[in-house]
Parts: C-alpha cells; sequence; structure tokens
C-alpha cells in the first residue's frame, strides 16, 4: 500500500469503519447509556450494549475491544429534503441553510401538526422489522392543512419512528442521553423535537461531522498524540447545546396521540405494501 500511494515507510496508518460506526466514536458512545443520533439521509442510532444479556445483535466498534450495537431508520433528512424541495423550491434550490426556514415551519405549526401523521419509510423500512416494500405516506391530510403542518409532520414522523425503534428493540435499556451529530443536528428545534418525543436529553455535540471527528480520534491514537481511544475522547468529543425533555402537559399529550396515530397507521399500511 505504501508503494501504490507513495507514502514514505513508518507513516502511521488507522483502520477506520462504516461511517455510523465512526461517528458513534466522534460522539463518544462508548459505554451503555450514551446513544449516537446520527442523522443524514437516514439516521442511525448506535450504542455500546450494557453489560449482562442484551437483545440487539452487535458489531466491532471501531474503538478496539468493545462493541456497538446500531439501528439503522430510514429516511429521516432524506425525507426533510424531499419535503423542502416541495414546500420551499426556491430554498431547496439555492445555496442558502434552511435551519432558519425549518424553525419558522415548526413554529408555524403546534406539536401534533394538526392531527396529520408521517411515515418515513420512503426508502422501505430497516427497523425494528426490515420491510424493504414500505414505502413513506401522509395520513390523515385535510384542506386545512398548512405547508408548515407537512414539515413539522415530516420531522415528527421520523422522531416517532425512533421512539417505535427505541420501544421494541431497546427494552429495559436505560437511554441517559442523544448525542446528536450530522446534518440533521443542525436543527435545534428538530433535536428539541426528539428530546420531547424520546423523553431523554438530546446534547448537540460541538463538532457535529461526527465520522470526522472518530477519524481524528483514530488517526491521533495510530500517530501516538493520543494514548487510547478514551483520551482521544476527552480531547475532540464535546457538547454543544443541550434539550431537555419538555414538563408540558399538553406538549407532552399532544406527542403521546401522534405516537399512537404514527403506530395506527403504520400498522394499517402493512397490508398495502
Amino acid at each position: 500500500a505504501g508503494g501504490e500511494t507513495g507514502l514514505p515507510e513508518g507513516t502511521p496508518v488507522a483502520a477506520g469503519g462504516i461511517d455510523a460506526f465512526v461517528e458513534a466514536l466522534g460522539a463518544g458512545a462508548l459505554r451503555s447509556g450514551i446513544v449516537c443520533d446520527s442523522t443524514g439521509t437516514s439516521t442511525c442510532m448506535a450504542m455500546a450494549p450494557p453489560d449482562g444479556e442484551f437483545s440487539l445483535p452487535t458489531v466491532e466498534h471501531v474503538a478496539p475491544g468493545r462493541r456497538l450495537a446500531v439501528i439503522p431508520v430510514s429516511y429521516s433528512g432524506g425525507a426533510l429534503a424531499w419535503m423542502m424541495s416541495i414546500a420551499m423550491p426556491d430554498v431547496f434550490g439555492s445555496q442558502r441553510d434552511w435551519t432558519e426556514y425549518v424553525r419558522e415551519a415548526l413554529a408555524g405549526s403546534a406539536p401534533g401538526a394538526s392531527g396529520l401523521t408521517f411515515i418515513p419509510h420512503m426508502t422501505g423500512r430497516r427497523s425494528p422489522t426490515a420491510n424493504p416494500d414500505a414505502r413513506g405516506a401522509l395520513v390523515g391530510l385535510d384542506p386545512m392543512h398548512t405547508a408548515s403542518d407537512i414539515i413539522r409532520s415530516v420531522l415528527e414522523g421520523c422522531a416517532y419512528a425512533m421512539l417505535e425503534c427505541v420501544e421494541s428493540c431497546m427494552p429495559g435499556v436505560e437511554m441517559g442521553e442523544l448525542r446528536a451529530v450530522g446534518s440533521g443536528a443542525r436543527h435545534d428545534a428538530w433535536l428539541q423535537m426528539k428530546a420531547d418525543i424520546l423523553q431523554v436529553p438530546v446534547i448537540k455535540m460541538k463538532v457535529r461531522e461526527g465520522a470526522l471527528a472518530g477519524a481524528v480520534i483514530l488517526a491521533g491514537v495510530a500517530a501516538g498524540v493520543f494514548e487510547d481511544v478514551e483520551t482521544g475522547v476527552g480531547a475532540v468529543v464535546g457538547p454543544e447545546a443541550k434539550f431537555e425533555p419538555t414538563q408540558d402537559p399538553k406538549v407532552c399529550a399532544a406527542y403521546s396521540d401522534g405516537a399512537a396515530r404514527f403506530r395506527r397507521a403504520e400498522a394499517a399500511l402493512e397490508m398495502a405494501w
């Protein structure tokens, strides 16, 4: 490899891994209770398994000697991009940051999206059970719904899909915090929504490019800059903002009703898929 690349002999080389695995390291997901939410086109939730019995299959972590459980959830950021291309084509087609536009849309629609439910499986469902034939849906549309309601329903639907995976795939596992990386972590309002729906603190990481942060840690260990991955995490990984779950009974009730609608709609659509 050195001959092919022209690297001089003795150059340190670090092995990497699949993006979601490296993102988990970049979010500091080295112990049970810390769940990495890496949201780009899709979402992956990754965590180190707890000691003892654990129902999920695990893979080798990019952190040596550790295991990792990964739950893929399709199709989150991709669904938002699709919706923005329809609801705000000028914004979508420009180089402008969508963050403020998404925030304004969520501010224009109350939790629960006026009864509208979005199923995000536009490219198939991967978790909690795989169904490649599954497809997305907007359920409950009426003439009173606005573009803000639809955008909110898309983001809520993605969060409800995450909640479904947590309830189905992680029973009895205590989730202390969700650490958000990836493009989805730019949207503070979405992170607050996830905190409210999942009822867990959501941390926006200082370095939101989780795969980059994880790669820096692995390279630092290989080059001897860091003694081990724990030291690298301590040097590279840190929080930027924290979003606590709401205690507002009206918001909690709206999201509880929305999650129940999501489950009913998804179950009903199984026959159509």
